[in-house]
């Protein structure tokens, strides 16, 4: 994403912002209790819950066992901090459901605040980058 955000810049000298998850790491860090909550764990079952909640199957909803590989940099999650890389897996390698994380701690309320939290920012960036001359 990274790599393609560059070359859109480079081609249109246009501003590429790709994550908006990290608006809000004060939320994550306070709300979230999964450390490697990462595909339809806490986080994105919260905010689905709270802006689509139709699509969530509560019947389905539990917690995976999670196989990572056993080395201190292959960390997965909203919340893992220090020394890591990013690495390409499959989420079947990982997780027997697919779900990287744990959804049983998830509600519409931690989505409510989420997405208000994260609009706000993003609409003060939005001012920020309407005054900035590039």
């Amino acid at each position: 994403m990274e790599a393609a955000a560059q070359r859109i810049k480079a081609d249109t000298n246009v501003f590429v912002a790709i994550d908006t998850v990290s608006l809000i790491p004060d939320f994550i860090e306070k709300s979230i209790e999964t450390n490697y909550d990462a595909h339809a764990g806490e986080f994105e079952t919260s905010t689905t819950l709270a802006n689509r909640e139709n699509c969530v199957v509560k019947e389905r909803i539990k917690k995976p066992k999670i196989k990572l590989p056993e080395s201190k940099y292959t960390k997965i999650g909203l919340k893992e901090t220090g020394p890591k890389i990013s690495w390409a897996f499959r989420t079947k390698e990982i997780s027997e459901t697919g779900v990287i994380g744990d959804p049983t701690k998830a509600s519409k309320e931690k989505g409510e605040a989420a997405w208000k939290l994260a609009i706000e920012r993003l609409a003060d960036l939005l001012t920020e980058l309407d005054r900035m001359k590039f």
